[in-house]
């Protein structure tokens, strides 16, 4: 009978400890509430990095700029067809989301002077601001062929990244759509 007392009392004990240990750890949150990482970089689901540009009448755009609501970042060059083609097409799509979503056309800016681009943007009579850029951005934003285009959600993650060529009118407004609805970073399916 004494080693029966002895077993519960080393068990009585051992829960006693348990809870005490249990009680005054600090108190934790739930894994459900902490924030995921936000990443930073040029893919779906990923802020954007940072980009300057000027307009062509004197306004500096930032990312900034746009807080609060969508917007898109077409990098292009004047002489560029394929560029001039998906432009013009957009002349048609785009004032019907004006009120909706920023649109910025940006010139590679290094290649073609100030008053070129001037010039083209005079000539075609885009419904947008036109603006260049430095080569920091261009580099930042990895502008490497003729045109690229990124959608920002007002939430401020992209949910679209395009290339070359890679923007039919269908595209485009299913882009605007999804960005008038602030669609999720990786919801939209062009």
């Amino acid at each position: 009978m004494g080693w029966k007392r002895v077993a519960l009392g080393l068990a009585a004990l051992s829960l006693l400890s348990g809870l005490l240990v249990a009680c005054s750890a600090p108190e934790q949150a739930p894994a459900s509430t902490t924030q995921p990482t936000t990443t930073v970089g040029l893919g779906v689901g990923n802020m954007p990095q940072q980009f300057v540009a000027t307009t062509l009448d004197g306004m500096n755009i930032t990312n900034d700029t746009y807080a609060g609501k969508p917007y898109v970042l077409f990098f292009f060059a004047s002489w560029c067809t394929t560029c001039r083609a998906e432009l013009q097409s957009l002349k048609a799509i785009y004032p019907g989301y004006a009120d909706q979503v920023a649109f910025l056309a940006v010139d590679m800016g290094l290649l073609e002077s100030q008053e070129t681009v001037r010039a083209y943007a005079r000539e075609q009579q885009y419904p947008w601001p036109v603006a260049l850029t430095d080569g920091a951005t261009l580099q930042a934003w990895e502008y490497v062929s003729r045109d690229s285009k990124f959608a920002v959600n007002k939430d401020g993650f992209i949910i679209y990244r395009g290339g070359y060529g890679e923007g039919s009118a269908d595209t485009w407004r299913k882009l605007f759509d999804a960005l008038s609805n602030n669609v999720c970073a990786t919801c939209f399916k062009p």
